[in-house]
């Protein structure tokens, strides 16, 4: 199906209504009248002519938040028009079409009737004597307290480090460590005020008290860093096989062992990467840049999406022609759940934002309109083109 225009609209909303409309034409409906809400009926508040200028608008629009576009590599297929064409049904689905009205739409059932929900603010801290805290059960306030150290959680999701007391020499040697599961995500605030967002299925181990000479850390996963200044300490954060030093700075770090590369992101400051690789030299980071370490050789990415890179951190996935497998795997951190391809895996890009709160099927519908197929299995997914 081409790129769709008002007129072809109602002409498919009249087709589906008088039962004529094409199996490609009813999935595309069908689809997208799952992302709204199926008791609203904006007839009550406005009129036809007012509904033809909203789709005007959005038409003209292109794209919403929320909406994806794809394309499949080697063949032309064009799915542009999904994202007016979803952007529309969001105004008119469920009044103008009377889209609730169906039952085939209403309560269309799941391949598993299992909820999937989106992950949230889940960790656990490890103590520097090996005690373990659920960090999601534990109540809001002071959690432990170490060697002049105040640990304290907040209601939104933060591990806040206090120094409450003189903290004694051996803090320097002690390790805390904080871990999020996948489907879980944190931010904690060190002793020297640094904040650290961590994404799921990540880790930060860290010093109770920093040194005297440096301020190092030690980072698993996904994890984004607004540094406190303080030129007399370096701060320095070990991930993989390399090193990543600075002052006082905005940047994020992705580290998951399955991407096979260690991407590191400037926001704002300057960085020094580092890598123990023979075959490496050090980069020098400048705002807007990227350090891409492959465990062999480093390379610069000079213009990185940065709005995608920390789109997590602000809640939302982005993709800026995103390949299906990395697609799947940033949703399998998220909302806990394993990912199997049924023979190759399809070459689709995707571009498009996306709430974190999205349901996991709601995100599968919209990638099934490309052709594919999932299949949810317990906590398990089988993607199928």
């Amino acid at each position: 199906m081409k790129h769709i225009n008002e007129k072809q609209l109602l002409k498919i909303l009249d087709r589906y209504n008088k039962g004529t409309a094409s199996d490609e034409e009813k999935k595309f409906l069908e689809t997208y009248s799952m992302l709204v809400n199926n008791e609203t009926d904006i007839t009550d508040v406005l009129d036809e002519q007012a509904i033809k200028s909203n789709i005007k608008q959005l038409i003209d629009a292109n794209v919403g938040e929320g909406k994806l576009k794809q394309k499949k590599v080697g063949k032309k297929i064009d799915y542009r028009w999904l994202s007016a064409a979803a952007a529309i049904l969001l105004v008119v689905a469920i009044g103008y079409l009377k889209l609730d009205k169906k039952p085939a739409l209403a309560g269309r059932p799941q391949a598993n009737p299992q909820t999937i929900t989106p992950g949230g603010n889940k960790a656990f801290l490890i103590l520097a004597d090996g005690s373990r805290i659920n960090l999601d059960a534990a109540g809001n306030g002071k959690v432990a307290q170490q060697a002049g150290i105040s640990i304290s959680k907040t209601a939104s999701g933060q591990l806040s480090y206090t120094v409450s007391g003189a903290s004694n020499q051996g803090s320097a040697s002690a390790y805390n460590t904080i871990e999020t599961p996948k489907g879980g995500q944190y931010l904690v605030k060190l002793p020297d005020g640094t904040q650290v967002w961590l994404n799921a299925a990540s880790s930060l181990k860290f010093p109770l008290a920093f040194s005297a000479k440096e301020r190092k850390v030690v980072l698993t996963g996904e994890g984004y860093f607004e540094v406190a200044k303080d030129k007399s300490k370096p701060f320095r954060v070990m991930s993989g096989n390399q090193m990543v030093e600075v002052l006082g700075t905005h940047f994020n770090i992705n580290s998951y062992a399955d991407e096979g590369n260690i991407k590191t992101t400037l926001v704002e400051g300057r960085v020094k990467v580092h890598s123990a690789a023979k075959t490496n030299t050090d980069l020098i980071l400048v705002p807007g840049q990227q350090a891409i370490n492959t465990g062999q050789l480093m390379s610069l990415n000079a213009n990185p999406n940065i709005e995608e890179i920390i789109s997590w951190k602000e809640g939302s996935f982005q993709f800026n022609d995103s390949s299906l497998s990395s697609i799947m795997r940033q949703l399998s951190r998220w909302y806990d759940v394993d990912v199997e391809f049924v023979g190759q895996v399809p070459d689709y890009h995707f571009r498009g934002r996306i709430s974190r709160d999205t349901p996991i099927t709601q995100i599968f519908e919209i990638l099934k309109t490309g052709g594919l197929n999932f299949t949810i299995e317990g906590r398990r997914i089988i993607v199928r083109d």
